[in-house]
Formats: C-alpha cells, structure tokens, sequence
C-alpha cells in the first residue's frame, strides 16, 4: 500500500489481514515452530525425569540451548522471506509469538511429564523419591514443589535465550534497515 493509491475497503481490509500478526496462515506457523521448539527442549528434560538426580539438572539447561536453535531456526526462515519486505519490528513480533507459544507448550510437557513419572505430585513423600542427593537449599517433599522450580527456570531461561537470538537475528540479518518506516 502507496501513498497515493486508493483502495475500497474490502481490499484494504484484506491487504491489513493478510500481513496481520494473527492472520490464519501466520498463526499455524507459530503454532508448528512453538511445538517444534517445545520438543526440541523436552527432549533432554525427559532424562532429567526419567533419571532425577541433582547432578542431571544440567539437561534442562541443554534444552534451553535446543530451544534457542529452534528459536534461532524461525528467525533465519523469517528473515529470508523475500516476498513480504516486513519492516524489524514485524519481523521481531513473529518471533516472540512463536517464543511465547513454545513456552507454552513446555509448560503443558512439564506438567504431564512430572505427573507421568510422579503419580500424584501434591501428596508429601521422602526427599529420596523427589530428587536425589539434592543440597539443603533444593529440599522439597512434594514434586509439586520441583515442578514450579523447573517452570520457572524454564520461562526464564526460554524467555531470555529466545529473545536475544530474536533480536540478535532480526536486527542483525535485516537488509536495507535504512527503509523501515516508522510504525
């Protein structure tokens, strides 16, 4: 859309619509890169479950690491689309939907896996059967407690990691900054 250019309001809406944040098509592909990048985390955290030791607590930060590829993966999709000359900002809020439906997404893996492999997480039972050889500071006699730890660690970590390769990639990688208009 021009300047001088005069469009109905059917193609206008359908020009708005079509470069929306939330236009179907967009939005499928959040949903596809968030699943993705939602795998790519759980896999190494599904050890962590499988093997609870405080020694393993390492594979959850691997995860991340795996996460911020698949992070990094969408950004380089989106910064090589040469049809839609979106401005950074565009290009950025694609990125951070799909961070935020990744999270997500490992929000719901953390918590059926922490019921899969712990049964009933609300009910109090030895520390042994929580996390092992885990120092005074971790001491937690529900899985409960392990498992808001290990979301929060992993908002943090997703968060964070995801959004500085976002921005990292998006105003790094862009041609041509010197056109972005002001929104």
């Amino acid at each position: 859309m021009y300047a001088g250019e005069v469009y109905s309001w059917r193609q206008l809406n359908s020009k708005v619509m079509k470069q929306s944040l939330f236009a179907k098509r967009k939005f499928s592909g959040y949903f596809k890169y968030g699943f993705l990048a939602a795998i790519a985390y759980i896999i190494p955290v599904i050890y962590f479950f499988y093997d609870r030791k405080y020694e393993n607590f390492y594979f959850i930060y691997i995860g991340t690491i795996l996460f911020m590829a698949a992070i990094l993966f969408y950004a380089l999709k989106v910064l090589s689309r040469p049809v839609e000359k979106e401005q950074a900002i565009t290009m950025l809020m694609h990125e951070f939907a799909v961070i935020i439906m990744g999270i997500a997404f490992c929000i719901l893996f953390l918590i059926a896996l922490d019921f899969y492999f712990s049964g009933d997480i609300f009910n109090t039972r030895p520390m042994s059967d929580t996390i092992k050889d885990a120092p005074g500071a971790m001491e937690f006699h529900k899985p409960a407690g392990l498992l808001l730890r290990l979301i929060g660690i992993m908002v943090l970590t997703n968060f964070g990691g995801g959004s500085f390769i976002a921005i990292v990639i998006t105003f790094g990688g862009k041609k041509n900054q010197t056109e972005d208009k002001a929104a």
